[in-house]
């Protein structure tokens, strides 16, 4: 399973070099969300959770600083081929959107219910 830094790290790093930290919440998120639906793997460990703007990962505050982040906070070649392919094909296709569109995205895909569903099963 990847460290949160290091899908972050991707991300930013699929970006350009930086990221608003709300849209890297929800890319987080995303990537997250389809791993678990067409993999049947979690990407992360971290807890997800739903805030005023959406839902985020409140470890990911723990590592980041300000309303923009840059590289340098993980280290993306410690991420598998597959953990790679998800995360750069959700910023290919996501990585445009700003944050409020992300998270209306991520609620109309239904991709928090994915991460919940998956996390009730761990715990049962």
């Amino acid at each position: 399973m990847a460290s949160l830094a290091d899908v972050a790290e991707r991300i930013i790093e699929d970006r350009g070099g930086q990221c608003a930290t709300m849209e890297l919440h929800k890319l987080v998120v995303m990537a997250h969300g389809f791993r678990i639906r067409y993999d049947r793997l979690p990407l992360l460990n971290d807890a997800v959770t739903l805030g005023d703007y959406g839902p985020r990962v409140p470890a990911l505050f723990e590592i980041t600083d300000g309303p923009v982040v840059e590289t340098g906070i993980g280290n993306a070649d410690r991420l598998t081929k597959d953990e790679q392919k998800v995360i750069d094909e959700t910023v290919s296709q996501y990585g445009v959107f700003n944050g409020l569109e992300l998270a209306e995205t991520i609620t109309e895909l239904g991709l928090f219910d994915t991460i919940e569903l998956h996390r009730l099963r761990e715990q049962s």
